[in-house]
Formats: structure tokens, sequence, C-alpha cells
């Protein structure tokens, strides 16, 4: 498997820190890029990013709004919601948006891991347990 090119946009410097820790750990990912705002992400992302993971409540925006900008600069980027919101009408929103992966933030890495994967490789993600019985 090639090297996937994850950016990470997330407000709390420490649950971002951590998780560009533990993805760098992976041989097959690198975190390429990270951002803690609307403003920052869209200053930063590249046509070098393969996969976001991406928090939808950010202090100048919404991560939706967000991601569908990004989508119409670089539409070969994957997008990972990483998020508190669970519930099965947020999840829709989210995928009508364009999001391929959905992982909550109490969800243990590998959850988090396997979302990058599984996007990367053009395959969706639905955190399993997640409240989607009306999707």
């Amino acid at each position: 498997m090639s090297n996937i090119k994850v950016m990470l946009i997330e407000d709390h410097n420490v649950f971002r820190e951590g998780l560009k820790k533990l993805l760098e750990l992976e041989d097959n990912i690198s975190v390429v890029a990270e951002a803690g705002s609307c403003s920052e992400a869209l200053e930063k992302v590249n046509s070098n990013v393969d996969v976001i993971l991406l928090d939808i409540g950010l202090p100048d925006g919404d991560g939706l709004d967000l991601s569908n900008e990004i989508r119409k600069l670089y539409p070969h980027i994957k997008h990972v919601a990483l998020t508190t919101y669970d519930d099965a009408i947020f999840i829709k929103k989210a995928m009508e948006c364009g999001v391929k992966g959905f992982v909550p933030k109490y969800a243990f890495f590998d959850e988090i891991k396997s979302a990058v994967v599984m996007t990367y490789n053009g395959r969706s993600y639905l955190y399993p347990g997640l409240n989607t019985h009306t999707l």
C-alpha cells in the first residue's frame, strides 16, 4: 500500500497532536498538513493531501461548509468527519456533503485508522454502533 497523506483539521491542540503522533506511527500514513480553523485549513490544504480528518465544530465555521469548499478546490481528497456529533440526521447531512467516513471522537484509534485507509481506497466508512437506523 502506498503512503496515505493526511491533513488534520481539529481545533483542540492536544487532541490533534496526539492523533498526529498515533497516525505517524503507522508505516503507510503520514500527516502532511494540519490546521485548527477553517481559515487556516484553506491556507494549508494542497493537492498533496489524500485524506482529511475533519472536525465539524470549528471556531470560525462549520466543518461541513469547509469540506464543500475544499472539495471544489481539490475533488480528489477524501473527507472523514471526526466529531462529537453522532446522530443519524447529522450523519446523513455529512454524507450528503460528500463526507465518505464518519468516526466519533470517542472511537478507538484503530477505528480512525480504518476510516482513513478505507476512504483512501475509495470505500465509505461508518463507525459501527452509530444510530443510523433512519439513514
